[in-house]
């Protein structure tokens, strides 16, 4: 099949797409990189944040000592004392003077007061000109209502937001007043901002105070800051009246902080990327807070660099690999070009013959169905020659034995006829020396230029030891079926043999315990009477295992039905349990009925065959309980089911054991038997009666902690 020479524009195909793939790769290599520095600028603020939290933490214990160690101090000076006792303003400010002047240098506290024990200020040390005035702020009455050290942060009345520690001040038993100690935030704010060389700014919740306030602060106290610069947070620092915009944005929006939001922002000079940290006071009230400001102009710069000098570096590389490869499509379009037509030739018989699997022979027949081609491996994987099957059809060595084969074969060359490709027919050939094999072939017809027949291509496989395979495989299923049928006539006639037996046996039984009861009523001597009693006992045992074996044989012979009738649920489950409940009195057992109100009265079943299931999980469960307790549950489950349960506080049993707990003759280990006697067949008869009335049954159990025998019903109810 001829392909013209403009169907092979490869270098114009390949080129475009992958130009666009490449510039798609510079495009999506910057927005990575932006999104990397930009991801990293992010850490890095957020870990300055973080920094800057702890070293807050840090400076607010480490004041914290300062304070409450100044102030024990202060309450230790004679001097103060006598002066407080003495409510003697001037004495006191004489007296403090020169040391808060030292503190206030050395640690930075910036506030001294003298308190008189109802709360009322007898000296400022920082503001002696005010006195007088009562103090309500939380730490102090903290303070007076413990009798202890109070200490947090607090906003004061004149907008000063300050670490404060108030210890009662007292003369032996006496209290003679508060001595306060406070630090201003803008302390560790400075602090931050030379240990990790950011830029720190304060501001306060414009709601927890007022400009009034703010500026008797600013008067009195000296302090810096700028009340009208925004319209939500006062900032408290100098040097700090212009925020960049998208910090001021989100600071006024949120005054008293969030942690984990990074603002980038332009600011005057350079580019800044802030965080806020929240200042919580005494009661946990962000009335505070504090950003972190990092210049980046400088990392945003040389990213900007990097990128740049990667984009050159990948333009360049990106030029470089055009070129290569526009070079060389053309001369993979040249060779193409020149080689198509013969490959073109080829291209479909090879498709044809390697589409199965290389383990096979291949051949080829003309349009009359006649073999014209052979691989060489035939001799190897068949025994013949080439030219042993060269002009002969497939019809000329086939066996046909059987109208099933004939048909198969007719209907493979109705396929012929129809020119339609087949898979995997197999049949049996006579070869030249009369010898016999099952063959497998594969094909598909092929047509020419101009659409006419030609024949067929396939593969072929020897299949004569998988056929035998297949034969013998299902000679031994008949078997093994005909095997299971005769096993299960004779488990029938087994079963019916063990149903008579049982009969026979169970009408003179009957008629021992009979005699045994009567011979019971007639004066006997005490040893006479032990050895009737003991012929009863054994008897009703004998009688119990024939029963348990008549139900068994019903059950496996099918001739157990269940009836469905109407009956008083509650007088069965009552009856049940008074009977058994005489059994657990026997053993000093204690033994409960639970039935729930939400029961319905009157229920469509079988009341024998439920007694019985109840009967031979609760008699186990009294049987295996030597102290303790046994109790029935009965309750619904859901809207169409009750749940019948069983629990005991007896000897419980392993995994294991469970497993084969419902299997006929069967019991937990071979030493139940001779402890507890028994068939094994009581459970497995509960098992297929509980199934029977459409239920399922189960247990749960571990050894020594007792067992829970639980089933279900159908809630069927009454016609």
């Amino acid at each position: 099949m001829p392909f013209p020479s403009q169907t092979l524009r490869f270098q114009r195909q390949i080129l475009m797409p992958v130009g666009c793939v490449l510039l798609a790769l510079v495009v999506a290599f910057a927005a990575v990189f932006q999104w990397h520095q930009d991801k990293q600028e992010r850490e890095r603020t957020l870990n300055a944040a973080g920094q800057a939290k702890a070293a807050w933490q840090r400076l607010h214990d480490e004041s914290l000592q300062h304070l409450s160690w100044f102030a024990r101090e202060a309450a230790s000076d004679t001097q103060l004392r006598q002066a407080m006792q003495q409510g003697n303003h001037a004495a006191l400010l004489e007296a403090s003077r020169q040391r808060f002047a030292e503190l206030r240098k050395q640690f930075g506290i910036s506030h001294w007061y003298f308190i008189r024990p109802d709360g009322h200020i007898l000296l400022r040390v920082h503001a002696p000109q005010r006195s007088g005035d009562l103090i309500t702020r939380k730490t102090l009455l903290e303070a007076m209502r413990s009798g202890q050290p109070g200490s947090g942060l607090e906003l004061g009345p004149l907008g000063t937001y300050a670490l404060r520690h108030v210890l009662p001040w007292h003369d032996g038993d006496t209290l003679i007043g508060y001595i306060e100690l406070a630090q201003e935030v803008e302390y560790f704010a400075s602090a931050i901002g030379e240990m990790l060389e950011v830029k720190v700014v304060t501001a306060v919740d414009k709601q927890a105070t007022s400009e009034t306030a703010f500026a008797a602060g600013k008067l009195e106290l000296g302090f810096s800051g700028f009340w009208n610069e925004h319209p939500r947070i006062a900032i408290q620092q100098q040097g700090s009246r212009r925020l960049p915009e998208k910090l001021a944005e989100y600071w006024n929006a949120h005054p008293g902080g969030q942690t984990g939001q990074v603002l980038a922002s332009h600011g005057e000079r350079s580019d800044w990327s802030a965080s806020l940290l929240p200042l919580p006071d005494v009661d946990g009230e962000a009335v505070a807070s504090m950003a972190i400001l990092r210049d980046v102009g400088s990392e945003r710069t040389e990213a900007r660099r990097k990128l740049l000098s990667g984009l050159l570096l990948a333009a360049g590389l990106a030029a470089l690999l055009m070129l290569a490869l526009a070079t060389r499509t053309r001369r993979i379009e040249q060779r193409l070009l020149s080689a198509h037509q013969s490959l073109a030739a080829n291209e479909q018989r090879f498709q044809d013959i390697f589409s199965t699997s290389s383990d096979w022979w291949f051949w080829e027949t003309d349009a009359d169905h006649r073999f014209i081609f052979m691989t060489d491996n035939l001799h190897t994987l068949l025994g013949i020659e080439v030219r042993d099957l060269m002009g002969k059809s497939r019809r000329d060595i086939m066996v046909v034995d059987d109208p099933e084969m004939q048909a198969r074969i007719e209907a493979h060359f109705a396929d012929l006829a129809a020119h339609r490709p087949f898979h995997r027919f197999e049949y049996e050939a006579r070869l030249a020396d009369d010898k016999r094999v099952w063959l497998s072939v594969s094909g598909v017809p092929v047509f020419g230029d101009k659409g006419q027949f030609q024949g067929y291509r396939g593969a072929a496989s020897n299949v004569s030891l998988l056929h035998e395979q297949t034969m013998a495989r299902e000679r031994a299923l008949a078997a093994e079926h005909l095997a299971l049928e005769e096993a299960a006539a004779a488990n029938r006639a087994k079963s019916e043999f063990l149903a008579n037996m049982s009969h026979e046996l169970r009408t003179p039984m009957n008629g021992v315990i009979g005699m045994c009861d009567l011979l019971l009523d007639t004066p006997l001597s005490d040893e006479q009477r032990d050895y009737a009693e003991t012929v009863r006992d054994s008897a009703n045992g004998l009688l119990g295992v024939i029963n348990d074996i008549l139900d068994f044989s019903k059950i496996e012979s099918g001739k157990q039905a269940v009836e469905a009738i109407d009956f008083m649920l509650g007088d069965v489950l009552n009856a049940t349990c008074r009977l058994l409940g005489t059994l657990a009195e026997g053993k000093q057992l204690a033994f409960r009925c639970t039935l729930s109100p939400e029961l319905p009265e009157i229920l469509c079943g079988d009341p024998c065959r439920l007694r019985q299931v109840l009967n031979n999980l609760i008699g186990n469960a009294i049987k295996f309980t030597e102290n303790g307790s046994v109790e029935l549950e009965v309750v619904p489950d859901g809207e169409a089911w009750l749940r019948f349960t069983v629990r005991d506080s007896g000897i419980g049993m392993t995994p294991t054991q469970m497993e084969r707990l419902f299997q006929p003759f069967s019991q937990a280990d071979g030493s139940m038997t001779r402890r507890f006697g028994g068939t094994g067949l009581g459970l497995s008869i509960a098992k297929r009666l509980v199934e029977l009335m459409g239920g399922e049954i189960g247990v749960s159990s571990a050894p020594g902690q007792g067992s829970t025998f639980w089933f279900t019903l159908p809630r069927r109810q009454p016609d």
